[in-house]
């Protein structure tokens, strides 16, 4: 009895997961089946053309493209001249002859407004705006930065090689480095890491006349004024107070718009202005907006901000022009 008792044990202990394991791919072709019934009925309806890692579908139905998912739901109308995935995994949503995003779920993070769009690796890409400046986006479609510039480039890790464009008059192109708040601003470590790499492109290529100044600082401008606006200084613009006092002010000043709050608007509003030699704001203007009203609430409270340090040039207030990135989440504004 005690020998018949064992070898149902062992029978258990063998046939048990063989069993579910049968049961697993039963389950598993059941799944699919399921997912290509799904397929079949929505191909009746539109045109089929990419699956994402998520399980979203790019349809087409009368050369309109959209987003649905297996279940047939509309995730983006099919108001799209095209849809395609980035490499990093967000949609990349052509209409009217411009480009925005939608990330891995279908949700829309930056509106169909630039020109043109080009990957820089798989963590950021670079877009073209109508006015002719140029910007980088990260992974999430966010605008990190945006200038006049002809070109941008990655350099090492979260630094961007920039060439303005040329001014008009007798000035010249700059060059130099900005990080991904488009600030010249870095920790000695990045300052580090980009001296070893100029380090070793003098040894590869015979780079020569690279000083350590060249490494963040751009070249002067050979003619400016009182009037000029700088770009890169060597004490950049800020708040009276430090970044505590700027975000006490915005929490305080800033409301989250009621049409935002309604649409489940999250993001980053990017706004910029010029601090004066007085450090009072001036020129403030809207660079990337997410929409429900928050780009509207966010350039009226950079407007009625109080003066901050100015920027210094050889030890001097000079004009500068800022990039100020406001974060709208969870009904709290903050820089």
């Amino acid at each position: 009895m005690q020998l018949s008792m064992r070898k149902i044990l062992i029978y258990i202990a063998v046939f048990l997961p063989l069993a579910a394991g049968a049961q697993s791919q039963i389950l598993s072709r059941q799944i699919n089946r399921v997912r290509l019934s799904a397929l079949r009925q929505l191909s009746y309806k539109y045109e089929l053309h990419s699956c994402s890692a998520n399980g979203l579908l790019v349809v087409e139905a009368d050369n309109h493209y959209g987003i649905v998912n297996l279940a047939g739901q509309v995730i983006q109308p099919l108001e799209f001249d095209h849809i395609s995935e980035t490499e990093c995994g967000l949609f990349k949503l052509n209409k009217d002859s411009h480009i925005g995003f939608a990330d891995p779920v279908g949700r829309i993070v930056a509106p169909c407004i630039y020109k043109d769009y080009s990957p820089m690796g798989g963590r950021y890409g670079l877009v073209l705006l109508d006015d002719g400046q140029r910007g980088v986006v990260d992974s999430n479609g966010v605008m990190l930065f945006c200038g006049p510039y002809s070109t941008i480039s990655c350099f090492g890790t979260d630094i961007f090689k920039v060439v303005t464009l040329a001014p008009s008059g007798s000035g010249k192109p700059l060059e130099g480095y900005v990080d991904i708040y488009g600030q010249t601003s870095f920790t000695q470590s990045q300052i580090d890491s980009m001296k070893r790499w100029l380090a070793l492109q003098d040894n590869a290529f015979g780079v020569s006349g690279l000083s350590d100044s060249s490494v963040f600082a751009m070249e002067p401008v050979e003619t400016e004024s009182d009037e000029s606006i700088f770009l890169f200084v060597e004490q950049l613009p800020s708040p009276q107070g430090g970044d505590k006092a700027l975000g006490d002010y915005l929490s305080k000043n800033l409301d989250y718009p009621a049409e935002a709050i309604e649409e489940s608007i999250e993001g980053v509003v990017y706004v910029r202005f010029i601090v004066e030699k007085d450090g009072s704001i001036s020129n403030v203007r809207l660079v990337h907006d997410i929409g429900g009203g928050c780009g509207r609430a966010a350039v009226e409270a950079v407007e009625n901000m109080p003066p901050w340090r100015p920027g210094l040039k050889n030890g001097k207030p000079v004009r500068v022009e800022f990039t100020l990135p406001i974060l709208f989440e969870n009904n709290n504004p903050q820089q």
